[in-house]
């Protein structure tokens, strides 16, 4: 990525210096850092240093950083004022008296100077003098005998406070490094009466570059949503898509992402303002005059579907005539030529021979019966075209101007990276024996360097450099005019006589990423968008997103899917969302030659539940009773509990006690209300006596018919209504069993439990052949609303001690006879094939102890956990850690070190370390790839020496 970024030195020197000395960027403050990138502070002598950033600011430094906010600094330099402050005379730096006399012509910039006519450049400002420059930079003015301002010198701190501007405000001994955090955090106020921020106004204005904007987070770019803006037919063999907003070429120009029924769509072509494409159908499949047509668009552009009226009501015209080589001119019309036509064209009343060839586009090509002609003007009369209407194209006289082309060809650099390189020729060109120019005729820097690949565009040439890509700095090109001894010629025959040496200014991309975005699109979809394109298979890495609610990570799994146009990430996940989210993101690089991989972030989103209940997915229960019977409705979200549509008006439900026949309302006497949840509904039959329910819904006799019903978000249900049949009640069942840890247990059941006693689980641990049962239970409800019951084991169940190891079917949990109550009152019978289970591994890795060694010149540091480490994510486990030498520095996973499983440990490799050092090696907050064999992710751990 190009980086054109404005340099702002503040040097207590005066001297504005472009050396800035290697210096590790987390030794100085994040505000320092942001200033610095956004070349706002470079320093002087040694660069952005702590020194640097101690040092006290003077009067011309905050000069200088309110000039640069303004978008004034470069007039100001260029300035060549005559009147000047008394004390511009003692500046060494010849630029610094142009600033002071930019600033003296110029009173109403707020820089008047002292008494007698003294600027006192060098003099050293405090907080308060600098937050009235940043006031300044705002568009707010100090009250003064001339101007009713905004602000009175003695309230500057209070005002400034009032427009978000505190953070220094209060440091006594004010640095350069308080100028770089009060300089961050005007960039991030409001300009005096208006809604965007300094930094907002500096970007659109070209002061500060956009990327680097956003890098320092100063300035957030809202995405436009790509939409498609009209589409219109004035032919009958071509439709213009026009969209909102710029789309990526080589998309846009993929024909088979546009679908017309009845209509071969034969090419695509984006034109020149990005935004709008040209589609040209098969001449097989013309559009009808005045037909309707449906445009479907695939989603890899931007899923639509859009209506169009084809309207050709015009006669084609032709337009211009234009040279094109030594034999050959264009007829340019305003429509496609039909190839069916037979285009006549006649050169000086048909002295010179002239073939003119259409082919279905607007442009007709015609051939000269002379491989040249005289210099000047001959007369062109052009007729018999003829549009897909058949409508003719009216007689047509032009003056065609045949200048002889004498120029040799003269490549330019249009743009260059580190992997590609774009040059113009201005024309045409061909070896001398009219063979295609390869990449043998390219290279850069060394002879050898030659590209990959060359792709040509008319006059224009791209140059892929993948094997060798370009360094940065000024970087040699060279076009080597007779390579294979075939000289470079362009269609006129003029040689390049020499090579051509040309130099690219490459700047490497060395700006993160950073996410910019999250959009709630709907319930299950999640985008997420980035600063610039980043790796699609970073992006596409479920794993590189932990999404979390109330803490816990939540169970839903989704996909990812990565559109490097928009720059963003579709999250599509299994099951609906549904209220608070934090999302952590990391280890997602940028698609420079040499990746940068964004800092860890963590952002929250909200889902709002838009979508009512399907009334089909309802459960309804019968449960016979010695009083009343009831019926246990059981819905798949929160109810609403109040108006017309809410899950506890009676009139909502009508029961039916003979298989369907007929349907009565209940009665004033029946309750419903809510149970154990909002959930579920309870409605209680009070005429006990006239029906066994149990009975008739065991033969499949009782049946419910539902109105419409609202969830608690308001939403109301899908359909209008449903027949539900009930089902004899039955107690939930053991769903699955987990051992979680050495005297833990996880049984999750189907169903709702409300009671459950220690006494009601039998634990069976077959190593030692015991039985017993639990000694405590507490019961909570998952996300499907369905119990889990946690049990802590007695002594003689548990696993060794804290030891985490585990074997599947050493522990089995059955449930006792008549001891475990669900919510319909029913209590579980003795212990079926549904009321046990043995334990699956649900146990997390531990830390146990860390050892290194140093071997072949390599350190190698192995960490040994309380089980065995899977080896499927051997190498990717190094993204797990947090690796600091003995000075404190972060190496690179990846790059300073790799990892591997050797015998279930993991071994952290570290090469060419000369001597013995120390290490601190921790885990990050969440472990995504340091597993067991059962899929456990390893527990996180803190900071641990290794010596």
């Amino acid at each position: 990525m190009k980086k054109k970024v404005i340099a702002l030195v503040l040097a207590c020197s005066m001297v504005f210096s472009s050396f800035t000395a290697a210096f590790a960027d987390t030794a100085i403050p994040a505000d320092a850092q942001a200033a610095k990138n956004l070349g706002m502070l470079v320093g002087s002598g040694s660069g952005v240093t702590p020194e640097y950033l101690n040092e006290q600011p003077s009067r011309i430094q905050s000069a200088i950083m309110f000039l640069r906010l303004k978008g004034l600094y470069e007039t100001a330099v260029a300035f060549k004022g005559t009147e000047n402050f008394a004390d511009a005379k003692d500046m060494q730096w010849a630029e610094g008296k142009n600033i002071l006399a930019y600033l003296k012509a110029n009173p109403s910039l707020g820089f008047i100077g002292t008494g007698a006519n003294m600027f006192n450049a060098n003099e050293k400002i405090d907080a308060k003098s600098y937050y009235k420059v940043m006031l300044e930079a705002l568009g707010y003015k100090q009250n003064t005998a001339e101007i009713v301002g905004d602000f009175t010198w003695n309230d500057v701190l209070t005002f400034a406070a009032s427009k978000g501007l505190t953070k220094v405000a209060n440091d006594a001994n004010f640095q350069v490094a308080d100028i770089a955090t009060a300089t961050i955090e005007t960039l991030k106020a409001n300009v005096k009466g208006g809604t965007k921020t300094l930094a907002a106004s500096l970007v659109e204005a070209g002061v500060i570059n956009e990327a680097a904007a956003i890098a320092a987070g100063v300035y957030t770019k809202a995405p436009v949503a790509l939409a498609v803006k009209s589409v219109t037919a004035s032919n009958l063999i071509q439709a213009v898509v026009e969209f909102n907003a710029t789309v990526d070429k080589e998309t846009a120009e993929d024909e088979t992402l546009y679908t017309i029924e009845g209509i071969t769509v034969e090419k695509a072509a984006l034109q020149a303002d990005g935004k709008t494409v040209v589609l040209s159908l098969d001449d097989a499949t013309l559009f009808t005059n005045g037909e309707e047509y449906t445009i479907e668009i695939a989603e890899d552009i931007v899923e639509t579907s859009v209506k169009f009226t084809v309207v050709d009501s015009a006669l084609p015209v032709a337009q211009s005539v234009k040279l094109t080589g030594p034999n050959t001119f264009d007829v340019i019309f305003s429509e496609p030529i039909d190839s069916n036509s037979t285009v006549v064209v006649e050169m000086e009343d048909g002295i010179y021979g002239a073939t003119a060839v259409a082919d279905d586009t607007n442009v007709v090509e015609v051939t000269m019966g002379t491989s040249s002609l005289e210099a000047g003007n001959y007369k062109v009369v052009v007729s018999g075209a003829k549009d897909f209407t058949g409508g003719p194209a009216l007689r047509k006289t032009f003056t065609l101007n045949y200048v002889k082309d004498t120029t040799a060809p003269t490549p330019v650099i249009v743009s260059a990276d580190q992997t590609e390189v774009v040059l113009d020729f201005g024309k045409v060109v061909t070896d001398e024996d009219g063979n295609a120019i390869d990449e043998t005729y390219f290279y850069h820097s060394y002879t050898s360097y030659q590209p990959d690949s060359v792709t040509w565009d008319g006059s224009e040439v791209t140059l892929v450099f993948t094997t060798n890509p370009l360094p940065e700095g000024n970087v040699k090109i060279v076009v080597d005019y007779d390579a294979n001894n075939k000289v470079i010629t362009d269609l006129w025959g003029n040689e390049m006589k020499s090579n051509a040496v040309l130099t690219a200014t490459i700047t490497a991309d060395t700006t993160k990423p950073v996410v910019t975005k999250i959009e709630v699109t709907n319930e299950d979809i999640v985008k997420v968008y980035f600063s610039e394109n980043v790796t699609e298979a970073d992006a596409e890495d479920v794993d590189n997103y932990v999404v979390k609610q109330n803490g816990k990570e939540i169970d839903e799994s989704f996909a990812a899917t990565y559109d490097a146009d928009d720059k963003m990430v579709t999250l599509d996940f299994s099951d609906d969302l549904d209220g608070a989210y934090t999302m952590e993101i990391s280890n997602i690089t940028d698609d420079a030659y040499v990746a940068n991989e964004m800092a860890k972030v963590t952002v929250a989103f909200n889902v709002k539940d838009i979508t009512g209940i399907n009334l089909n997915e309802i459960e309804i229960e019968a449960v016979d009773g010695n009083t009343n019977d009831t019926l246990i409705v059981r819905f798949p979200d929160d109810m609403a509990g109040t108006g017309l549509y809410s899950a506890l008006n009676k009139a909502n439900y009508q029961v039916s006690f003979d298989n369907g026949v007929t349907f009565d309302n209940l009665e004033t006497a029946d309750t419903i209300a809510f149970f154990n949840g909002n959930d579920t509904v309870k409605i209680t039959i009070a005429d006990e006596d006239a029906y066994a329910v149990e009975t008739l819904a065991a033969a499949g006799n009782l049946e419910v018919m539902i109105s419409r019903l609202a969830d608690s978000d308001g939403n109301l249900s899908t359909k209008l209504g449903a027949t539900v049949t009930a089902a004899q009640v039955t107690t939930p069942e053991i769903d699955t069993v987990k051992m979680t840890g050495y005297k833990t247990v996880e049984v999750t059941f189907d169903g709702v439990i409300v009671s459950a006693p220690a006494d009601g689980f039998v634990i069976s641990d077959d190593n030692n052949a015991t039985t017993g049962t639990a000694a405590s239970v507490s019961l909570a409800k998952n996300k499907d609303g369905n119990t889990v019951a946690t049990l802590t084991l007695k002594s003689a169940q548990q696993l060794a001690t804290k030891a985490t190891s585990f074997t599947a079917g050493n522990v089995e949990v059955s449930i006792a006879a008549n001891k475990v109550k669900a919510d319909t009152g029913t209590f579980a019978a003795a212990a079926g094939a549904n009321l046990r289970a043995e334990a699956t591994d649900g146990i997390k890795p531990v830390y146990d102890d860390m050892a290194v060694a140093y071997a072949g010149g390599n350190a190698e540091i192995t960490i040994t956990f309380s089980e065995a480490i899977a080896d499927v994510n051997e190498t990717l486990a190094a993204f797990d850690l947090i690796v600091k030498d003995a000075d404190g520095e972060e190496l690179v996973a990846g790059v300073d070190y790799t990892t591997a499983i050797v015998g279930g440990n993991l071994v952290i490799v570290i090469e060419d370390v000369a001597d013995a050092t120390d290490y601190t090696v921790a885990t990050k907050a969440t472990v995504n790839y340091v597993k067991d064999a059962a899929g456990n992710k390893a527990t996180a751990f803190t900071a641990k020496d290794v010596e």
